[in-house]
């Protein structure tokens, strides 16, 4: 819905679950925060794919761009 609509987590919470939190919202903020301080995100790009995506950074179709593994000729 965040995405459909163009507005943030927040709002989709407070508008359509009485405020409820969506499951697994946090946890993504608690993993990429994790990640970010051990210098891991890249390891783990799906997990970031995620966080950026909720973050407004990035979009669900960019997915595949975002966990394609990097070469560093």
């Amino acid at each position: 819905m965040s995405v459909e609509r163009g507005v943030s987590i927040n709002e989709v919470e407070k508008t359509e679950l009485n405020g409820q939190s969506l499951q697994g919202i946090s946890t993504t903020y608690d993993v990429n925060n994790f990640l970010k301080s051990k210098g891991m995100e890249n390891e783990f790009p799906l997990f970031t794919a995620v966080y950026n995506i909720l973050e407004g950074n990035a979009k669900p179709q960019d997915i595949p761009d975002l966990i394609e593994p990097k070469d560093f000729d």
